[in-house]
């Protein structure tokens, strides 16, 4: 038995994601434009992600588009700045993504709680790079989801709230999309999410 199936590689990743989800809360106050958060959760999810995808040229791949979307957060305010800075988040989480999905499905003789650990991880990541996209609207458009109970401003605890809730089609109808690029944008959340967990849960029983 090797030692990717001896262990749950996924577990470092799924904790770091857990952590994220968990403080979106403070977001919006306490962690606003602090340039060290995003440094932590860089250093959490490169760690995660080099150890399911074991391989130095991710590894150096991963640094330089952090260190790009930290280096493009530390620029001084603006829309030009903040486009950049999640784009080279998004690229950070299509890396996460590729090394999870090889894991998960790609690689023999990987223990079957690891690949379920992998495969939860996956799902949250799916629900965190929506998030990006809704706060990618929310910079470039005015408004793309609108909060039907308080009629405040969306702000970023929201936009994963919404996120995940659409992501698991449990809609809540408290937040709703507004634009037309936040509908279509949500249609995809839904889809990505069931058709996540139904190739997923088919790999599982298949044994793959």
């Amino acid at each position: 038995m090797t030692p990717a199936s001896r262990r749950n590689r996924a577990a470092l990743l799924l904790a770091a994601e857990i952590l994220l989800i968990g403080t979106s809360a403070l977001w919006e106050d306490s962690l606003k434009e602090a340039i060290w958060i995003n440094v932590i959760y860089a250093s959490f999810f490169c760690a995660g992600g080099y150890v399911l995808a074991n391989s130095k040229r991710w590894l150096i791949s991963y640094i330089a588009i952090a260190l790009g979307a930290i280096t493009a957060g530390a620029l001084s305010p603006g829309k030009p700045a903040e486009i950049v800075h999640l784009l080279f988040v998004a690229g950070a989480h299509v890396m996460l993504f590729y090394a999870i999905i090889s894991h998960s499905f790609l690689k023999p003789k990987v223990k079957q709680s690891d690949r379920l650990l992998a495969g939860i991880a996956g799902y949250l990541l799916l629900g965190l790079f929506w998030t990006l996209s809704y706060r990618l609207l929310t910079v470039i458009s005015a408004a793309p989801l609108t909060n039907l109970l308080s009629e405040t401003p969306i702000t970023r605890a929201d936009e994963i709230y919404f996120s995940f809730s659409t992501l698991t089609t449990l809609g809540y109808g408290d937040i709703v999309p507004a634009t037309p690029a936040a509908k279509v944008a949500a249609i995809f959340t839904t889809l990505s999410g069931v058709l996540y967990l139904a190739i997923f849960v088919s790999a599982l029983v298949g044994g793959l």
